[in-house]
């Protein structure tokens, strides 16, 4: 915690009302005693360049903003849209090629551990049934602990 909050005679709310600049030093100016420190001759540029800094905020926004309308409102949307529906059919394509992928990469495995039981070749089989258990495995174990 703040000094300032464990005080609880220290008032905050000239601070919050901005009559005092942020600050640690109880004997901060105010913002109007700083005003009157500005020379009479100095006012007039001070105003400006207040007056150019709010200005440029206040129109910082896109020029093209003022000249939108409805129908271009609608057009965005519908465009939106389009782009919405494209978004799906690609993802919807991306799964149709993972699982065609995925079938195939089982079809061959499955093709391969016929062919090697029909050429007697237990060994060799055992050995691809062990790799694929451990890959397998390991791959849970990743999936698991995410």
């Amino acid at each position: 915690m703040s000094p300032e909050q464990d005080d609880p005679g220290h008032d905050t709310d000239d601070v919050s009302e901005g009559n005092h600049i942020a600050s640690n030093d109880p004997e901060a100016p105010t913002p109007v005693e700083l005003t009157e420190r500005i020379p009479p001759e100095a006012v007039g540029p001070v105003s400006r360049v207040i007056g150019a800094s709010i200005s440029m905020v206040g129109s910082a926004a896109n020029p093209l903003l003022e000249r939108i309308t409805s129908d271009h409102i609608t057009e965005i949307i519908a465009h939106r849209g389009r782009q919405s529906e494209r978004e799906y059919g690609d993802r919807k394509h991306s799964r149709l090629v993972n699982v065609f992928f995925a079938v195939f990469i089982i079809v061959m495995f499955v093709g391969l551990c016929v062919t090697l039981l029909l050429l007697d070749a237990t060994d060799l089989l055992r050995d691809l049934l062990i790799g694929l258990g451990i890959f397998g495995g390991g791959y849970g174990l990743g999936r698991f602990q995410r």
